[in-house]
C-alpha cells in the first residue's frame, strides 16, 4: 500500500473532473439513445428477429451445475444473449405478469449489539448497563416481472417494521425498493435502466455507541451494451449512490458518488468472459465543511482499472471477478491519498447437486465511519460450505477473516487520542445457517454467529454472538 505524503491536488482535480464529466456526458448519450432506439426497432426490428429465433434448437454453451437445481441450467451473459454456431441469438420469449407477494416474521438476539469493548463500561455510551438487545421484527412485500417481447421489468418492494426490546428509541420501519428495466433492441444492443431505495439501520461496529444511525441509500443506474462482434461487447454505464443520514447529527457522514465506466470484453462461446473495465468516481460529502482543523475531506476522485474474469473452468468450477489497481486522491488532505492494487476474486465449486463450496478473497477500498478516516484497504477471506441435506433442508457454514487499515488516519492512540499510529482492525466471523421448506412456499432460516474483533485501539476491541430465527411464507 502506499500513501502520498504531498501530492498537488487543485490542478489534478480539475483535470481528472473534467474527464469524469465527459466520459459520464458520452455514457448519458449513448444510453439516452439506445432508449429512443427501442421504440423504432422493437416492433419492427424485434418482429422481424422473433421469427428466426429458432427456440427448439440446443445452445453451444457450458453448463455449470448449480446447487438447488435438479436439473443442469446453462450460463448465461447478463445480456441474456446465446451462441448457437458462431451466430448471435437473443431470447424472445413472452410469459404472463409475475405477482408473488409474502409475509414474513423474525426474532433475533445479540449479546453485544453496539460492539462496545470490555475496557468499557456499557453505561457510557448507551445510558443502560446492558449490551445485548432482542430485535423483533415484521416483513411484508412482494417480487413481481413482465415481460413484453424483448424488454423486461422487474420490481420488488419489502417493508419491515424493527421494535427493539432493551433500547425502543431504535425502533423504526425500513423498506427495500427496487425498479429495473432491463432493456433490448435488435440482437446488439441491450442495457439496464433502473431506481432502487433502501432505509434501514446501519451497523454499529464503527459507532460503538448508541448514536443514531438510520440511513437511506438511493441508486441510480443506466447503462447500454452494443454487441459489436459475436464475441466482442462494449458497455458504457453511469451510476449514482446517495447515502443520507436520518438524523442531522450524522448529516456530515452523507455521501453522493457519480460514477462513469466502460467495459469491454471478449465473449466465448461457451459462456465464459474476460474484460476490461474502467470505474471513475467523484464523490463527495455535501453536509461536511473543510477547515484547516478537520480530520476529514469532504472530496474525493477515484479511479479503478480491472481486468475482469467469468470462466467456467468445467461443468463443476467456476472462477470469476476482478484484479487491477485502484488510485484515490483526496480534495484536500493530500497525505491520505491512496494507490495499489486491488480485487476480489471467488472461486465455485459443485461436486454434487448437494455441496457447494464457495471461496472468495478481496483486497479492495470500503467506506468506513470513523473519526480518523473515511475509508479503510479491506483484506480478506471467505470460505462458504453448503450442503443441501435434502430437498427441503440446507446447511451453510461461512467463515471469514479481514483486516481493516484506515486510509490516510492522522492516527488514534491507545488512550483515544489523536497521534501518528493509523487504526488497524482484524475482524473474524463463524457463522451457521439452516434453511427448511416444510412446504411449499414456507421458508424457516436460523442462524448463529460468532464475532470477534481485535485492535490497535484497545477501546475498539470487542466479542459478540447472535441467534435468529424467521419465517416467510409465499403466496
Amino acid at each position: 500500500m502506499k500513501i502520498r505524503s504531498s501530492v498537488h491536488f487543485q490542478d489534478a482535480e480539475e483535470s481528472s473532473r473534467t474527464r469524469l464529466r465527459l466520459f459520464t456526458r458520452m455514457s448519458c448519450v449513448l444510453t439516452s439513445g439506445l432508449i429512443v432506439a427501442i421504440s423504432i426497432l422493437a416492433e419492427g426490428v424485434g418482429a422481424e428477429n422473433r421469427g428466426s429465433l429458432e427456440p427448439d434448437k440446443p445452445a453451444v454453451t457450458y453448463r455449470v451445475k448449480r446447487l438447488h437445481s435438479k436439473q443442469a441450467k446453462p450460463l448465461r451473459h447478463k445480456s441474456a444473449v446465446l451462441y448457437r454456431k458462431n451466430r448471435l441469438v437473443s431470447h424472445s420469449t413472452y410469459k404472463k405478469p409475475r405477482f408473488k407477494p409474502y409475509v414474513a416474521t423474525g426474532t433475533s438476539y445479540d449479546s453485544n449489539f453496539f460492539r462496545i469493548s470490555d475496557s468499557v463500561d456499557p453505561a457510557s455510551v448507551t445510558g443502560k448497563s446492558v449490551k445485548s438487545e432482542i430485535i423483533y421484527q415484521l416483513r411484508a412485500g412482494f417480487n413481481a416481472d413482465w415481460e413484453v417481447g424483448r424488454q423486461h421489468v422487474v420490481a420488488n418492494m419489502d417493508l419491515n417494521q424493527n421494535w427493539f426490546q432493551n433500547f425502543d428509541s431504535l425502533n423504526y420501519l425500513g423498506w427495500d425498493a427496487n425498479i429495473e428495466w432491463q432493456w433490448q433492441a435488435g440482437n446488439d444492443f441491450s442495457g439496464v435502466i433502473g431506481y432502487s431505495n433502501k432505509e434501514m439501520l446501519g451497523s454499529f461496529a464503527q459507532l460503538n455507541s448508541i448514536i443514531p444511525n438510520l440511513q437511506n441509500t438511493s441508486l441510480y443506474k443506466a447503462n447500454g451494451a452494443y454487441l459489436f462482434h459475436p464475441n466482442g461487447r462494449l458497455r458504457l454505464g453511469w451510476f449514482r449512490t446517495d447515502l443520507q443520514f436520518d438524523s442531522a447529527s450524522r448529516r456530515t457522514a452523507n455521501t453522493i458518488e457519480d460514477n462513469g465506466e466502460m467495459n469491454l470484453q471478449y465473449l466465448s462461446p461457451t459462456g465464459s468472459s474476460v474484460g476490461l473495465r474502467v470505474l471513475a468516481t467523484d464523490g463527495k460529502f455535501p453536509d461536511r465543511t473543510f477547515t484547516s482543523n478537520s480530520l476529514q475531506d469532504n472530496a474525493y476522485f477515484r479511479m479503478n482499472y480491472w481486468v475482469t474474469v467469468d470462466w467456467a473452468i468445467s461443468q463443476k468450477t467456476l472462477l470469476e471477478g476482478r484484479l487491477g489497481y485502484t488510485d484515490q486522491t483526496y480534495k484536500h488532505l493530500s497525505q491520505r491519498d491512496f494507490a495499489d492494487f486491488t480485487g476480489r476474486l471467488e472461486f465455485r465449486w459443485t461436486p454434487s447437486e448437494q455441496y457447494l463450496l464457495n471461496l472468495a478473497g478481496w483486497r479492495e477500498i470500503n467506506q468506513a465511519w470513523n473519526v480518523s478516516a473515511s475509508f479503510m484497504l479491506s483484506q480478506g477471506v471467505k470460505l462458504t460450505p453448503t450442503w443441501k441435506a435434502t430437498p427441503k433442508l440446507t446447511l451453510t457454514m461461512p467463515l471469514s477473516y479481514e483486516q481493516q487499515d484506515y486510509l490516510g488516519s492522522t492516527g488514534v492512540n491507545s488512550d483515544g487520542s489523536i497521534g501518528s499510529l493509523g487504526q488497524i482492525d482484524k475482524v473474524g466471523i463463524a457463522s451457521a445457517s439452516i434453511q427448511y421448506e416444510p412446504i411449499d412456499n414456507l421458508i424457516v432460516a436460523t442462524n448463529l454467529q460468532y464475532e470477534k474483533r481485535d485492535s490497535t485501539l484497545i477501546t475498539r476491541s470487542y466479542e459478540s454472538g447472535s441467534a435468529g430465527i424467521n419465517v416467510q411464507m409465499t403466496f
